[in-house]
């Protein structure tokens, strides 16, 4: 396989590692970890489908509009399955209503189906990360070893994730008028996206469970 067919399936690659490796672990992982293994079938799913969009020529950030709203409900469904108490739980599941409203708001005003979902897709992440700190802050606070605990592999992850993305997100329509600019920041964002899904790999081998506490 030369250099440039490698790096046509480098996509496919990175989004199917997880995958795969949650298929091995399905039926040891708590039930917050299958929601992030369903999380990478979709990305998997979803990268290939848009890869698929651009080599016949067809539009596809409609895919990504789509993706970016089912992630956030998988991913603050995880997140409340690792909450100690009922209110906090309802709290984070009260929060996936209210963000589908202003998602789907933000498709008739501000945002458009052929364009980047800059401010979806930044809200969300911004929302991640303030998910992960806090799980963090937490988990520093519990007397058990971090790197055998997911819930810090998948905060870790979602930190780098998100941090790699927040800024391409927010920037992604400008950067589309500069194509030396995005095939960059698209490069920067692989690497963040490969680091992340190690981490994911991490949590998904993490022997001890952390159901519903």
């Amino acid at each position: 396989m030369n250099m440039r067919s490698f790096y046509s399936f480098f996509p496919y690659i990175i989004s199917g590692s997880p995958a795969a490796l949650g298929v091995i672990r399905w039926r040891l992982a708590s039930k917050g970890m299958k929601l992030f293994i369903l999380l990478f079938f979709l990305a998997f799913l979803t990268d290939s489908s848009c890869l698929l969009c651009i080599r016949h020529h067809r539009p596809n950030l409609w895919l990504m509009h789509l993706y970016t709203l089912v992630e956030y409900c998988l991913i603050v469904m995880a997140f409340s399955m690792w909450e100690e108490t009922m209110r906090k739980r309802n709290l984070l599941w009260g929060s996936i209503p209210a963000f589908c409203i202003v998602w789907f708001l933000a498709k008739l005003s501000i945002e458009d189906f052929h364009l980047f979902d800059a401010f979806t897709s930044t809200l969300g992440s911004l929302i991640f990360v303030l998910l992960a700190v806090r799980m963090l802050l937490r988990l520093s606070g519990e007397e058990r070893l971090l790197h055998k605990d997911e819930r810090f592999w998948v905060s870790v992850a979602i930190l780098i994730y998100c941090s790699g993305g927040i800024l391409s997100y927010a920037a992604a329509n400008q950067m589309a008028d500069n194509p030396s600019l995005f095939l960059t920041a698209t490069h920067l964002r692989w690497f963040s996206i490969s680091v992340a899904y190690l981490c994911y790999g991490a949590a998904l081998l993490c022997r001890t469970s952390c159901d519903d506490p």
